[in-house]
């Protein structure tokens, strides 16, 4: 009888250390969740998540945005577990390439890390809006079951979202693996960068995971593995056997709390998060926190104007070149010596805004007078003109 439970243990990527030959025994460790990117502003953020384990490719349904909406920014969280960086995806059929955030030890699968990547889709984003966005050629080993391979991704949108409350959305991403198979285990971490209102007016907040998979024994086994219990600011959110079922999704969760402004003090400047696991003697499991979007009412400075003073200008190459409200947007797939001019509609030299190695980033609108402006990008992988329209 034990002989055909260590087989079985082995063909369903059991986690347990030890059990059998070829399963990698992993510790608990990672960088750990860190500070990314943050928004002050009129408006808020959505999500929409998918798993992508054993297929390299899901689909993401954003829905809820405002009529006509000024997306701010767009990030696509996603983790994949292999013995290199493979960070390569598509989405909506354009390649991508995230920047690796964070690393940590396998979850209890044959390939040795769990790595976490954010990548910037915000023109892709912002040429659907509310609609499907179709993930393909994530990393996906042959296997059965698969070494590694991509857990899952999360898409955030954050938006202006004109007359509303001036929020704070904070962005965390990282990595880290808890393997409990040996006893309980836990991960705490802070998410700061924001001052609250007093009283907190609104507020929501999503706590991501990857390789949560009580559906993986409980469906092939028989039995469910782990119990999960997740925190927000000391408030247990999500708990018990199918704490984290890979409820997105084959190995993934986004634990999305849509109304989460009873459990952060009025005033305050820090929340905190916590996965904590148990012990199950029947099989024990690995799981990995890999990021933490808040946004909450706020008395800071808006960082980003919602009030439109400008007409958007579209881009008339994929660089990514736009003007949205009172800053221009730049997107590059890498830094690259460049220029960034703008002229008057006869075709006069204004000024130049940026002259040397250009990267992705937010530049103010300058103080102009009312009248069409045209703004030129030129860089060594080709240029792009967007136009600038200024009311009195």
């Amino acid at each position: 009888m034990s002989w055909i439970l260590m087989v079985l243990m082995v063909n369903l990527g059991a986690s347990q250390d030890g059990a059998g030959e070829g399963v990698k025994p992993d510790k608990d460790g990672g960088t750990g969740l860190a500070f990314y990117s943050k928004y002050v502003l009129k408006g808020n953020y959505i999500i929409g998540s998918t798993g992508l384990r054993f297929t390299g490719s899901g689909s993401i349904n954003i829905s809820g945005l405002p009529a006509s909406p000024e997306i701010v920014r767009a990030y696509l969280i996603y983790s994949v577990i292999a013995s290199s960086s493979q960070p390569q995806g598509n989405v909506n059929g354009t390649p991508i390439a995230g920047v690796q955030v964070g690393s940590g030890p396998s979850p209890c699968w044959l390939e040795s890390y769990i790595y976490t990547y954010v990548a910037d889709v915000t023109t892709i984003v912002q040429a659907v809006g509310n609609g499907a966005y179709n993930l393909t050629g994530f990393y996906n080993p042959t296997g059965d079951p698969a070494p590694g391979g991509a857990d899952g991704a999360t898409l955030v949108v954050i938006f202006c979202d004109q007359g509303s409350t001036v929020r704070t959305v904070v962005v965390y991403a990282g990595t880290y693996t808890l393997d409990f198979s040996g006893g309980p285990s836990s991960y705490s971490w802070n998410v700061t960068n924001f001052t609250a209102t007093n009283p907190v007016t609104s507020a929501r907040t999503t706590l991501i995971f990857a390789d949560g998979q009580d559906y993986w024994y409980e469906g092939y086994a028989g039995v469910p593995c782990g119990l999960e219990d997740v925190y927000f600011n000391g408030n247990l959110v999500r708990s018990g056997q199918y704490g984290l079922p890979g409820g997105d999704g084959n190995l993934w969760d986004a634990v999305h709390i849509a109304s989460a402004g009873g459990y952060i003090p009025g005033g305050a400047g820090s929340v905190s998060g916590q996965l904590s696991v148990d012990y199950d003697p029947t099989w024990g499991d690995c799981i990995t926190t890999v990021g933490h979007i808040l946004s909450v009412s706020s008395i800071e400075a808006e960082t980003y104007s919602c009030v439109l003073s400008a007409d958007e200008g579209l881009a008339s190459s994929e660089l990514g070149l736009r003007v949205a409200g009172k800053r221009i947007l730049l997107i590059l797939p890498f830094p690259v010596p460049g220029s960034l001019m703008l002229y008057r509609s006869d075709g006069r030299l204004v000024r130049v805004l940026a002259d040397g190695n250009l990267s992705s980033g937010d530049l103010p609108v300058p103080s102009l007078e009312p009248g069409v402006y045209f703004l030129k990008l030129s860089t060594g992988i080709g240029g792009a003109e967007a136009k600038l329209v200024v009311r009195g």
